[in-house]
């Protein structure tokens, strides 16, 4: 069954991801399906309690193995895929809601934090936050395409968005240079 793909490496998730995007742009009718085979995995990475800011489980998305950081779970690619279902509607907007709202702390990313790739520490920040940043423009993407026309609220959600990403990509083009000399 298509869920044992949950279990496999990050790359075969996000074939898995890449093909039913395809596959509900294809056949509208297999979304429902679609949705009782990804849903179990959403409740693994999104904490779906009103009073929690950061409903993102960035932490879960990553693993350790031998000593060497890994993305886990290709979120971004999965968010991509939830988006495509109507029955995550109001799910999906209280994300984009709480990616608005919620500073990078509360995702457990600290600004001050190293995002060098020459260890442990740095490459597991730096994918933590690359995570968050693909989440970010997976969550723009969304609100620009489910609007029918451009308004002021859209654009507000828009901009609140790319401020946050832009503020994390800072943090980590700053942080993830190596000092030359």
């Amino acid at each position: 069954t298509l869920r044992r793909c949950f279990s496999q490496q990050a790359g075969i998730r996000l074939s898995l991801y890449r093909g039913l995007i395809t596959l509900m742009n294809i056949q509208q009718n297999l979304k429902p399906m679609v949705f009782d085979i990804l849903y179990p995995q959403f409740q693994q990475y999104f904490i779906m309690e009103t009073n929690v800011h950061a409903n993102i489980k960035i932490e879960s998305c990553l693993q350790t193995i031998n000593g060497e950081v890994s993305i886990l779970e290709p979120l971004p690619y999965f968010l991509a895929c939830i988006i495509q279902l109507r029955d995550c509607k109001n799910v999906i907007e209280c994300l984009i809601e709480r990616l608005m709202n919620a500073d990078m702390s509360e995702f457990m990313i600290d600004p001050s934090a190293d995002y060098k790739m020459v260890n442990n520490e740095g490459m597991r920040n730096n994918l933590s936050a690359n995570v968050l940043l693909g989440c970010y423009e997976v969550a723009i993407e969304h609100v620009f395409y489910s609007s029918p026309e451009p308004n002021f609220c859209t654009s507000e959600k828009i901009l609140k968005l790319f401020k946050k990403y832009n503020i994390l990509f800072e943090v980590i083009k700053e942080k993830s240079v190596n000092p030359r000399g």
